[in-house]
C-alpha cells in the first residue's frame, strides 16, 4: 500500500488519503494523548467544514508553536489547566471531530511504533516508512 501523490497538485483530497489507512475499532480510551498536534492546511479545511456542518464551535488547534503551550512545556507544568488538551475533546473525553480528525490522530494505533496501549488492533500495522509517506501526501 503505497500512496501516490503528485507534488504539483496543491488540492489534495485528504479524505482519499484517509481512506487508504488501515481500519481500527477504537475503544475510545486514548484521550490522555490528545494534545498539541500538527495539522496541515488541507486537514484544517476538512475539520472546519465538518464543524460548520455539525454546528460545533470552531477553535484553533493547539500546536507546540502556540505560545501558551510553549510556555507550559518550558515551565514543566502538569496539565491541570487543560493547556495541553485538544480543544475538540469533550467533557466525556471523546473526540467531537472523530469523522474529520487529522492524520496524526488516525495514525495512532495503526503504525508499528504507535501501537494502542489499550488493545485496539488495526486490520494491519503500517511501517514507519509507510506512515511517513502518508504524512508527506498530506503536506504536499
Amino acid at each position: 500500500m503505497w500512496l501516490k501523490v503528485e507534488r504539483c497538485d496543491m488540492k489534495l483530497d485528504v479524505t482519499q488519503i484517509y481512506s487508504q489507512l488501515p481500519s481500527l475499532e477504537c475503544k475510545k480510551l486514548c484521550y490522555p494523548v490528545c494534545g498539541p498536534i500538527h495539522v496541515s492546511k488541507a486537514e484544517k479545511r476538512v475539520v472546519v467544514n465538518f464543524l460548520r456542518n455539525s454546528g460545533i464551535p470552531i477553535r484553533e488547534f493547539k500546536t507546540f508553536r502556540t505560545p501558551e503551550v510553549r510556555n507550559h512545556v518550558l515551565k514543566k507544568h502538569d496539565d491541570s489547566d487543560g493547556c495541553l488538551t485538544c480543544p475538540y475533546l469533550t467533557k466525556e473525553r471523546l473526540c467531537s471531530i472523530y469523522p474529520a480528525r487529522p492524520l496524526i490522530c488516525r495514525l495512532w494505533g495503526v503504525v508499528e511504533n504507535l501501537k494502542c496501549p489499550h488493545g485496539c488492533v488495526p486490520s494491519r500495522y503500517l511501517t514507519v516508512k509507510e506512515a511517513s509517506r502518508f504524512v508527506q501526501g498530506i503536506e504536499a
